[in-house]
């Protein structure tokens, strides 16, 4: 929300009842955009290294393009996204945009604070079209990384398996 509200969109939602007006960020697309020079010059297909486009946690529904280019969506908030960007880059002037849609199907999974779970009572919120109104944005960070190519492998995610060996399931 933070966004938001610097851009004088949007008063504090844990003040007062702000939280209930919804009409700030139901409508059916937001865009977040940046542009920005090419971090590492003199990349390029035949670089030994590819760039990667690297989103630590993006909130849900986003189409993301780089210099008018579709990248891909992110559809689950609790996976990190990574998309190849070396070709798409340029020297100067790069454009990335994130644009948050209603008609993007997600896979459901939202944090508990979406939608006022925890701080407000006001949960049943729909935009005028019939959607639930969910959260959504960029809430860590968002970078370019150069990994080896093909001669050399880079870890791209890192999943902890959790087992409970007990008899029943640990409550607290």
């Amino acid at each position: 929300l933070s966004d938001l509200q610097q851009a004088g969109l949007l008063d504090d939602p844990l003040t007062g009842t702000n939280f209930k007006n919804s009409s700030a960020w139901a409508g059916p697309r937001w865009d977040y955009s940046v542009r920005f020079a090419h971090p590492f010059p003199g990349g390029g297909r035949d670089a030994p290294q590819e760039v990667l486009l690297v989103f630590e946690g993006i909130k849900m529904g986003a189409a993301i393009s780089l210099n008018g280019r579709a990248l891909g969506n992110a559809t689950n908030q609790f996976v990190r996204w990574t998309f190849p960007v070396g070709d798409a880059l340029k020297e100067a002037d790069n454009e990335l945009v994130v644009s948050f849609l209603h008609e993007i199907r997600t896979e459901g999974r939202y944090m508990q604070c979406s939608a006022g779970v925890d701080w407000g009572p006001y949960v049943n919120m729909r935009d005028p079209d019939g959607h639930p109104i969910w959260t959504r944005g960029i809430w860590k960070s968002v970078f370019l990384a150069r990994v080896p190519r093909e001669e050399a492998a880079a870890i791209m995610h890192l999943v902890p398996a959790v087992h409970y060996a007990g008899a029943d399931w640990p409550t607290l």
